[in-house]
């Protein structure tokens, strides 16, 4: 994957993907490094949301989706990373906020509409956000420096935060192939949507293709007695 495939990947099939599944509030994608040092210090001892507050604060995401999750894709040589983040803490809508406190808008006097709407539009109360306690975090890195036989996989995925958790994989993933694996486990029912309508039947048959195989001298005999993803 070159340094031009690797950006097309992303802004002509990722981004179009993302719109097509009414997922994408924004996107900012740019492909020079543009992540923010601190970051990376808080995400040694952070939790997801402290990371995520540093990511938004700092505009150190590519895309970010409506619930304020967000997407980061880097590509450095032939080393790569891309990762997924679930925002924690969404807040619900105005109905649902309102059936909460068992309210009827049209029932609220003037000055307990504006009491209510403001305390609402600020956020101040939590009982404005749905919070979840497991958000997915997923990285995928490729990396020729850091690999090593039977111990850190040349292609591989990381779920969660804990950093030693890498499960093998024989491909090397487009940006695509990691989205669509994002889209279908975190957002179930926007993905069963989208193929019920037959809307990316097609794209969902040509991602893997696009997926080539690790070279060899990276990926052993005994590499391949782990449990890995084809």
């Amino acid at each position: 994957m070159t340094d031009n495939s690797f950006c097309i990947k992303v802004r002509d099939n990722v981004v179009p993907f993302l719109t097509r599944a009414t997922l994408l509030k924004e996107n900012i994608f740019n492909p020079d490094s543009h992540y923010s040092d601190r970051v990376k210090e808080i995400a040694r001892n952070g939790s997801q949301y402290d990371i995520l507050n540093e990511i938004w604060n700092t505009y150190s995401y590519d895309l970010l989706l409506k619930d304020d999750s967000i997407f980061q894709f880097h590509k450095e040589g032939d080393n790569l990373r891309y990762c997924f983040m679930q925002n924690p803490k969404v807040k619900i809508s105005w109905e649902e906020y309102l059936y909460k406190y068992n309210l009827k808008e049209k029932e609220l006097a003037a000055d307990e509409f504006e009491l209510w709407r403001g305390c609402y539009d600020n956020g101040d109360d939590e009982s404005c956000y749905t919070h979840c306690n497991y958000p997915v975090y997923l990285r995928y890195d490729v990396s020729d420096k850091q690999y090593i036989e039977c111990f850190h996989p040349y292609s591989h995925l990381h779920v969660g935060l804990h950093n030693e958790i890498r499960f093998p994989i024989a491909k090397i993933l487009t940006p695509e192939m990691f989205v669509q694996i994002v889209v279908k486990m975190t957002y179930p029912e926007v993905w069963r949507k989208m193929m019920e309508q037959n809307g990316i039947k097609e794209f969902y048959k040509m991602v893997k293709k696009g997926c080539k195989d690790v070279p060899k001298n990276r990926w052993s005999e005994l590499d391949k007695c782990d449990l890995f993803f084809l």
